[in-house]
């Protein structure tokens, strides 16, 4: 008989250690504030950037507002010929710093020709100053059928030898001595400071009134702008030294002496005799461009400055003979 003998063996529990899966409360805090703090910094720096490139481009259109108002500007002076009522200075009466003058021959007594808008225009004689400027500038012949705004223009016609010329107005041409003699014809172009609706800021606004179209003269007439139209925005000064909140002081005026150009004093400028002798305007602009409001503390807002000078230029020409 055979026997089969077996070792018991004894069973043991084994122990394993934990498994290193998952993350601690610990960790996932931290990595939580790490992920807070890189999001903060990346808002951070796109915020910056955003506002960076609001302001850069605020500055580009402030310059380029600035310039073109002020080329504008700066054209129409050197195109004039006065600063002023010209008729005024040409009689000799008094206030030619005042349009329309008395000795006007279109405007002084009889307002506006029909067809155009003069009450409104007329309620105040505009008054040179440091917030009105006021041009006269000739009215150049320039042939219809060589004028594109015309509608008998011809591109094939044969250029006018009197194009370039300025005219005027003959005598007794809209009615029995008015005017008495020939004289010039002129627009009046009109720039003028006035409120805007944003508080604390102004708009720089023009008018043109136009000279005596004349329909015996085959010449293109430019048509009157009126109602005004706005040719800036946004102007914040410069405003009086003594009066911070009033209307800025945009327009100084130059007059040429023996030891060169100088600035007239207002109270020079209020002297009929010393109109004549003016030969320049200086321009002064600040402007502001608000990225969020027209609020006056707005940290976003951009301001800038603009000085010009501008004089006019020799424009007692030859004049076109319409007798």
């Amino acid at each position: 008989m055979r026997f089969v003998y077996q070792k018991r063996r004894k069973l043991q529990r084994v122990y394993s250690p934990r498994s290193a899966v998952g993350v601690s409360l610990t960790e996932l805090l931290i990595a939580s504030l790490f992920i807070g703090l890189t999001t903060a910094l990346i808002g951070e720096l796109v915020v910056t950037t955003t506002l960076a490139s609001v302001k850069c481009n605020n500055q580009s259109s402030l310059l380029g507002s600035a310039k073109v108002s002020t080329e504008r500007l700066v054209s129409d002076i050197e195109m004039a010929r006065s600063i002023g009522d010209y008729y005024g200075l040409s009689n000799g009466t008094s206030e030619p710093i005042d349009f329309p003058n008395p000795s006007n021959p279109l405007y002084g007594t009889t307002g506006f020709l029909s067809g155009f808008p003069g009450a409104p225009v007329l309620d105040q004689p505009f008054h040179l100053g440091s917030q009105c400027l006021i041009l006269q500038q000739p009215i150049i012949y320039w042939a219809k059928e060589n004028h594109p705004m015309e509608p008998t223009f011809d591109p094939n016609a044969q250029s006018s030898p009197l194009n370039g010329f300025p005219v005027r107005i003959r005598a007794n041409a809209y009615s029995s001595g008015a005017p008495p003699v020939a004289v010039e014809n002129l627009d009046t172009v009109i720039y003028q400071v006035v409120p805007d609706s944003r508080p604390g800021e102004f708009l720089l606004q023009v008018l043109r009134i136009p000279g005596y179209s004349d329909p015996s003269v085959n010449t293109h007439y430019e048509g009157a702008i009126y109602p005004a139209a706005t040719v800036a925005s946004g102007i914040i000064g410069p405003k009086p030294i003594d009066n911070p909140s009033g209307v800025p002081q945009v327009f100084r005026y130059l007059t040429r002496t023996a030891s060169g150009i100088r600035e007239l004093s207002t109270a020079e400028l209020a002297d009929d005799n010393n109109i004549k002798y003016v030969v320049g305007v200086a321009i002064d602009l600040e402007f502001k461009k608000s990225t969020i409001s027209s609020s006056a503390t707005d940290a976003n807002s951009q301001n800038i400055g603009i000085h010009n000078e501008a004089f006019i230029k020799g424009n007692r020409l030859k004049l076109v003979n319409n007798d």
